[in-house]
């Protein structure tokens, strides 16, 4: 028989697991759900914990299986609409007109590398689009990283945070890698940028960012 501390741990995790099936907001944007299981030791390395996000429109949804992205509408799955994706550090922002979707992944663990892809469910399938490469371009120019003289050898993280005018324009954010070969590890530069151009319309630096819009962080950003 189990013991009363092995039980009293055993209750514990089990309560603990069950607020982790629970979707909760994004790490990078308080709007998002988050879809992975995250960081503890009551993990489930490989797999989400969420498979399916409705959009504001409660017509439309996301559906992860597998290794795909699927979109459906009012119940059905829209044929032939599917992209790759696989990554349990994620989390997923719908625009409120319900026509697009942002996917905030990281593919080499919770430092970093984290990116955006914006994904769009036209007539003729489901496509998806990079909106970060200016936005990342003009944030690695502001810092160094490492003993090169050139700045920004390392490339920012990003992670989307809020649309704005429907789903034409983003609030993305960038960030300095968080680790010891950046001496500005942390950093934060935000930027608002046109979809599904990725085009430039305003730049934050990090006190405006937060003025602005910090009240839409998620728990990554919120205590910087």
């Amino acid at each position: 028989m189990l013991g009363a501390v092995a039980f009293a741990h055993l209750f514990l995790a089990q309560i603990v697991l069950q607020e982790k099936a629970r979707p909760t907001p994004g790490e990078w944007s308080a709007r998002g759900v988050y879809l992975g299981y995250g960081l503890g030791v009551f993990d489930y390395p490989g797999k989400l914990r969420v498979q399916r996000v409705p959009a504001p429109d409660k017509h439309h949804a996301v559906l992860f299986e597998g290794y795909y992205v699927f979109v459906s509408s009012n119940g059905d799955r829209l044929a032939g609409k599917k992209e790759w994706f696989f990554s349990t550090l994620s989390e997923i922002l719908w625009s409120p007109d319900s026509s697009a979707f942002a996917i905030t992944r990281s593919d080499g663990g919770w430092v970093g590398s984290w990116d955006v892809e914006v994904f769009f469910f036209p007539a003729g399938g489901l496509k998806k689009t990079d909106v970060s490469a200016q936005a990342k371009r003009d944030a690695q120019s502001l810092y160094k990283c490492g003993s090169s003289d050139e700045p920004g050898n390392e490339e920012p993280n990003i992670g989307a945070v809020q649309w704005i005018a429907g789903s034409s324009e983003l609030l993305i954010v960038a960030e300095v890698p968080p680790h010891s070969s950046c001496p500005e590890m942390g950093k934060l530069f935000g930027y608002i940028v046109s979809v599904p151009s990725g085009k430039i319309i305003r730049r934050f630096d990090e006190q405006q960012l937060k003025a602005s819009w910090g009240s839409l962080f998620g728990e990554r950003l919120r205590h910087r």
